[in-house]
């Protein structure tokens, strides 16, 4: 029987059975497949080294990234499926590529793919489907954008070229046939990204232009070439310019078929021929080709890959199958010149610069030896004579600042850089740290004779329900000289209200306001706030309009010097100063000698303070 092989003793039935066997026939174990997940029972398989008999599939599911597609890359599929034949090789069922899934987002790798393969596989991957951004939905580079960062594990970031380098290449062409221009157009792009040494998307080719150059057929999406197909099938074709053409004949399905069948059922069989190639499906849609093996109802010669109901379009897609191709011509029957107009974008000017394309292209005798060597080895061009006759004047595009990387890091760059931020901000510092506020102690501070500090009663009533303006009139009329003050004048300003409620000394205040700038100035306005809060809660307390809680820190006071602490400072200030400049001037105590409003220079005056209530002491 088909698919078995049994002894060569003739089959009898001899007392308790048959004599002589018939056994399936073997194809050995299941393969690896690049990038896939075997199912269990192909595991097993594998790892016992069983044989796989007739009819047995072998089942994989493509890993993260990868998606299942058939030899002509038409899909995506479920899984992968092989089944062992009646001959003992294994068919393809289902797959049998892995090849990277575009639109998710990761640039898988495509080793194990053959050059034709490569080409049709993902060239950028945004994560998305959408044209226009850079990376179209077929996932490759669109014109004047250039993509970057894309790997397994993240995708493309795409934007438009900022600098790219134009130019072009005269070139001689002769040989035993003639390419077409999308066969130029493909070598020239990887040959000039391996001369070059940048990513092969990031060369752009703007134009061909020749004389006796034939272009390729366009075809519908999902259609292939007839040098695809035989590659798909193992055999080569006469001629790569041969491009599969429809409507030679076109019938439908008059009954339904099934995944895995290989007899169509159709309505006129007029125009099909045994070696057909013919197309089940519609082109814009789910379709797969196969070969005709005999004719009355059409019998294929390998199975359907997907089912398909009735009314389903048979198309015929070659008049036969293509034959091996002759021997090449040692002479040189063709020749022709082709000028390539291309592109060179700089994506990633740290691996590539634009300093590094320009002189390259500027240098022709060394450009031109790589160009030879890349198209020999690596193009499909290795079976004619190409010679580059002329390289065009490069053009540089755009800001060059974009082509070239940065600088690598100096000290002294750093240190001048450095010099340049921090010097004006030392300076400042120093200004509004220690001039100001000694030009202020020198006028205003060391004069003075007394404090708040035990003169509650003696305060006005006015300043003994609320602050006397509101946070939010910084800016008034009457506030608006402090306000502007504070830019040069704020550690002394703060001082002075702390000095003169009784708080903290004048030079303690100011080295706590100053470190409270440097809070607010590096974005820590929380320890800033924290920093200050505390002696307007204090005063508040003082002047009887706070929560009168020794020590405790109000909420309010900590979102008022977050949000605005100028406004709080101009509060404070106006407050403060309102309240000395109403109080009543102290009776001079001569029985008392402490010391008096010099700054502490411990100078033997009487010093003026309230009867009955101790010397001012600082905490």
């Amino acid at each position: 029987m088909d698919g078995y092989a049994g002894s060569s003793q003739q089959l009898e039935w001899y007392h308790f059975g048959w004599r002589g066997l018939c056994q399936p026939v073997r194809c050995g174990p299941p393969p690896d497949i690049p990038y896939t997940k075997a199912d269990a029972e192909t595991l097993r398989s594998q790892y016992r080294h069983l044989d796989l008999r007739y009819q047995q599939r072998a089942k994989y599911t493509c890993q993260k990234g990868f998606e299942s597609r058939a030899l002509n890359l038409s899909g995506p599929m479920p899984r992968i499926e092989l089944e062992c034949a009646s001959d003992g090789e294994m068919a393809v069922h289902l797959g049998p590529l892995c090849v990277p899934r575009c639109g998710d987002g990761l640039m898988m790798p495509t080793d194990h793919l053959d050059a034709k393969l490569q080409e049709a596989a993902e060239e950028c991957d945004d994560g998305n489907e959408a044209a226009g951004d850079g990376c179209s939905p077929e996932c490759r580079v669109e014109a004047g954008f250039v993509c970057i960062g894309g790997d397994t594990k993240r995708a493309d970031q795409c934007r438009e070229a900022g600098i790219y380098i134009d130019s072009s290449l005269t070139m001689s062409i002769s040989g035993s046939r003639l390419p077409t221009k999308g066969e130029v157009k493909r070598a020239t792009r990887i040959a000039l990204s391996a001369a070059l040494g940048c990513k092969e998307r990031d060369v752009e080719i703007l134009d061909i232009i020749t004389s006796n150059l034939e272009d390729e057929v366009e075809v519908e999406d999902g259609e292939m070439t007839l040098e695809d197909l035989a590659l798909s099938m193992g055999m080569e074709t006469t001629s790569t310019t041969t491009t599969m053409t429809l409507a030679l004949a076109m019938a439908n399905l008059s009954a339904p078929v099934q995944a895995g069948d290989t007899a169509l059922e159709v309505g006129s069989m007029e125009g099909f021929a045994v070696g057909d190639v013919v197309r089940i499906g519609e082109a814009s849609g789910e379709h797969e080709y196969h070969i005709i093996s005999s004719v009355g109802s059409i019998m294929l010669q390998t199975a359907l890959i997907s089912s398909y109901p009735a009314g389903t379009t048979v198309a015929k897609a070659a008049k036969s199958v293509p034959t091996p191709a002759p021997p090449k011509s040692k002479f040189h029957s063709e020749q022709t010149s082709v000028e390539v107009m291309f592109r060179v974008k700089i994506s990633d000017p740290a691996k590539l610069s634009i300093d590094q394309v320009s002189a390259t292209l500027n240098d022709p005798d060394v450009l031109v030896a790589k160009l030879w060597v890349a198209f020999t080895d690596l193009t499909t061009l290795r079976d004619l004579y190409i010679r580059v006759v002329s390289v065009g004047d490069p053009v540089t595009v755009g800001e060059l600042s974009l082509g070239r990387p940065p600088p690598p890091f100096s000290l002294s760059t750093f240190m001048a850089e450095a010099t340049l931020i921090l010097g004006p901000l030392s300076l400042y510092f120093f200004t509004i740290g220690v001039v100001v506020p000694y030009m202020y102690w020198v006028v205003k501070i060391r004069s003075r004779d007394y404090r708040l500090t035990g003169r509650l009663n003696d305060v006005s009533p006015e300043f003994k329900e609320s602050w006397n303006q509101n946070v939010l009139a910084c800016m008034g009329a009457d506030s608006r000289r402090t306000c502007c003050s504070l830019i040069l004048c704020l550690p002394a300003r703060v001082a002075d209200t702390w000095d003169s409620m009784g708080q903290l000394p004048y030079w303690v205040g100011v080295r706590k306001a100053l470190c409270c700038c440097c809070c607010y100035l590096f974005g820590c306005f929380p320890c800033g706030a924290m920093m200050v809060a505390r002696y307007r809660s204090e005063m508040r307390d003082f002047f009887g309009f706070g929560d009168g809680i020794q020590g405790n820190v109000e909420l309010s006071d900590i979102c008022c010097y977050t949000c605005c602490p100028c406004c709080c400072i101009v509060q404070e200030a106006s407050h403060v100063d309102g309240a000395m400049k109403w109080l009543p001037p102290p009776i001079e105590n001569p029985f008392t000698d402490v010391e008096g409003g010099d700054g502490g220079q411990g100078s033997a005056e009487f010093s003026k303070v309230p009867l009955g209530t101790p010397a001012l002491a600082f905490t």
